[in-house]
């Protein structure tokens, strides 16, 4: 936890309560280590216990937890457990409670992310509270960060450009293609080995000049190699530029049956998946760009048809084809109403968990539902994919109906249009 002896065990202590979702036991466990707890320790601990109490709807006792062990201490832990706190305050009604909280939180968490939604909820809690004046302030600061889910919300409440800016360096880089590590890239993209190309463009940026760097990326664009393009934009030397947009790769690529979903979906959730990684594999199975586990992509394969084997997986045609009809799959699943937050975090979570979580206390708000998911990986992955959804549509100068919807507190029903990208 943080270094001290009381808070490591409370740590091992807590583990059974935080699996079995009791709140009660969990907060004993806390109170018998408090005397001996850094103030470090006590606001992790509160964290954790609040977020129990949270996710099982006792929102009371949630912010008491937080609120209470949390005082004096600072870091990310006092950030997050103020963070739950503004989360149980806004679901009490209580608006001056919910805009003090986040108001902490944004001035003192060194997460920017975590920043940037508290500002964006300090806003929401502003209105509520009939303060309009002090709300443009706060969604400004919060729109700084544009290329972030609640940037991009902030951006949209204030009539503000969500796309990101075009990229400064364009007809600025030196030639590249003398080198020999770039040269042997070319001629095995054109054989069709994808992965050793990479690994040649990836081997280059270690080895040449920071000035080269920007060249790269757009040579890994030419040549349809996302996954290095994407590791360059994410890496490089002291000195080496690359533009906010190559962070999504946008390669020519469609499944075997044509776009069924909207490919910005699609892209948005590769990012989040594989990092456009082929034959990446996760600790589950799942395998390739939307990482379909064997199993679900025979069950597509029989429904529909389609020829199936492991290596079909690793075939951008194929494993697109499969995942976005596991896309179309949760879209009319009962647990998602076809409602765009829930498919995405059905593909991530399953769509038992989904249909769980219909009892959150969301308050018909599909931005507290997100913030409320129990999943950790899942609370994080679903504005991942809906702020890369959007990145996507703005560069290519498409509309963006549900950052519109969402901008506005409704609910985004499942994208029936498809983003026309731009090669």
């Amino acid at each position: 936890m943080t270094g001290d002896p009381a808070a490591d065990q409370l740590r091992t202590a807590l583990e059974p309560y935080v699996d079995a979702n009791d709140a009660a036991g969990a907060e004993a466990q806390l109170l018998t280590y408090v005397p001996t707890m850094t103030l470090e320790g006590r606001a992790e601990a509160a964290q954790r216990v609040a977020w129990i109490y949270y996710v099982n709807g006792d929102d009371a006792n949630s912010r008491r937890v937080a609120d209470t062990w949390r005082q004096g201490a600072q870091g990310d832990w006092a950030s997050n457990a103020a963070w739950i706190s503004g989360l149980a305050s806004w679901r009490l009604g209580d608006c001056e409670a919910a805009s003090r909280a986040f108001n902490q939180v944004a001035a003192t968490s060194q997460q920017r992310e975590l920043r940037t939604g508290a500002l964006y909820w300090a806003a929401r809690s502003e209105q509520a509270c009939r303060r309009p004046r002090s709300v443009a302030p706060l969604l400004k600061a919060a729109a700084t960060n544009a290329e972030s889910f609640y940037g991009l919300l902030a951006r949209e409440t204030l009539g503000m450009d969500t796309r990101l800016p075009a990229d400064p360096h364009v007809h600025r880089d030196p030639p590249i293609d003398h080198l020999p590590n770039v040269q042997r890239a070319k001629e095995l993209a054109a054989m069709g080995h994808a992965a050793l190309a990479e690994e040649f463009l990836r081997h280059q940026a270690k080895i040449g000049a920071p000035g080269e760097h920007h060249a790269l990326i757009q040579l890994a664009k030419r040549l349809d190699l996302p996954a290095a393009q994407l590791w360059l934009a994410n890496n490089g030397q002291w000195g080496a530029v690359a533009d906010a947009a190559d962070r999504y790769p946008n390669p020519r690529w469609s499944p075997l049956n044509g776009w069924r979903v909207d490919p910005a979906l699609a892209f948005g959730h590769i990012v989040q998946e594989s990092s456009f990684r082929r034959a990446a594999v996760s600790p589950a199975d799942a395998v390739g760009l939307m990482q379909v586990r064997p199993g679900t992509a025979q069950d597509i394969a029989r429904a529909r048809g389609l020829p199936y084997s492991r290596g079909s997986l690793t075939n951008p045609i194929y494993n697109l084809e499969y995942g976005q009809s596991f896309i179309e799959m949760m879209r009319r699943h009962s647990a998602t109403a076809g409602q765009l937050p829930r498919v995405i975090a059905s593909y991530n979570s399953g769509p038992l968990p989904v249909g769980r979580w219909a009892a959150i206390n969301d308050k018909g708000d599909p931005l507290l539902w997100i913030e409320s998911i129990p999943y950790w990986e899942t609370r994080y992955y679903v504005p991942a994919v809906l702020r890369n959804m959007w990145v996507y549509q703005g560069l290519n100068r498409q509309p963006t109906p549900t950052l519109k919807a969402m901008a506005e507190h409704h609910w985004p029903a499942f994208p029936t249009g498809q983003t026309q990208l731009s090669h």
